[in-house]
This record gives C-alpha cells, sequence and structure tokens, in this order.
C-alpha cells in the first residue's frame, strides 16, 4: 500500500457494510483490536453496524492473520 494514497469504501448507505470492512482494514494494517477500530470509525462516520454481520467480518479477519 503507497504512501499518501487513498481509498474509497461504499455500500448502499453506508452505514453498516462500508464501516465493518473499514474497521477490519484497519485493525488488520494497524495490528490493533477490532473493536478499537471501530470505535475509531464511529468517531468519523454514523454508523448502524450489522452484530452478525461485525462477528462475520471479525471472524474472517481473524482467519487472515
Amino acid at each position: 500500500m503507497g504512501v499518501g494514497g487513498g481509498v474509497l469504501v461504499c455500500c448502499g448507505a453506508g452505514m453498516s457494510r462500508s464501516p465493518a470492512i473499514v474497521a477490519a482494514a484497519l485493525a488488520l494494517a494497524h495490528h490493533s483490536s477490532h473493536d478499537e477500530s471501530m470505535q475509531i470509525v464511529a468517531k468519523c462516520h454514523p454508523l448502524d453496524l450489522s452484530p452478525p454481520l461485525w462477528a462475520e467480518v471479525c471472524g474472517a479477519t481473524e482467519r487472515a492473520r
């Protein structure tokens, strides 16, 4: 991943899927917990996170570590 680049992540309303994917990517990139990363995302963007989706995304990224 290059320095200074950006990434656009979007979905229908941007309230559940996009924040979940962004938080998971931050957790992987910064070797932090999923919850810490989601707190960062929540400070910057409103969300209505689906708990089953979040659990699935967390499980998938844990397997990727």
